[in-house]
């Protein structure tokens, strides 16, 4: 993603942000096929109708769509990540 001709920034700023709009952008593509596959999920334990499993997958996916809300991310991410790291042990 070029940045318009009026904004002037050094080469190496410049090869920064771009490949931060990379990352950015590839981090999205997964999240987005995940979310698809929850999508395919959640339609099959309806149609089993597995409404205990279909009520903490609620939970946890309100969860989050509130960290997920533009601009709000950095103040929930550091315990978050803690708790994922946790987690992985």
């Amino acid at each position: 993603m070029a940045l318009p001709s009026a904004v002037w920034l050094k080469p190496e700023l410049e090869m920064r942000l771009q490949s931060t709009m990379t990352s950015a952008e590839h981090i999205y593509r997964i999240a987005d096929n995940h979310a698809q596959t929850v999508q395919v999920c959640i339609d099959r334990l309806y149609e089993l109708g597995a409404n205990e499993q279909l009520k903490v997958l609620t939970g946890r996916l309100q969860k989050l769509a509130v960290r997920a809300k533009a601009g709000d991310v950095t103040k929930d991410l550091r315990p978050m990540r803690a708790q994922r790291h946790r987690l992985r042990r």
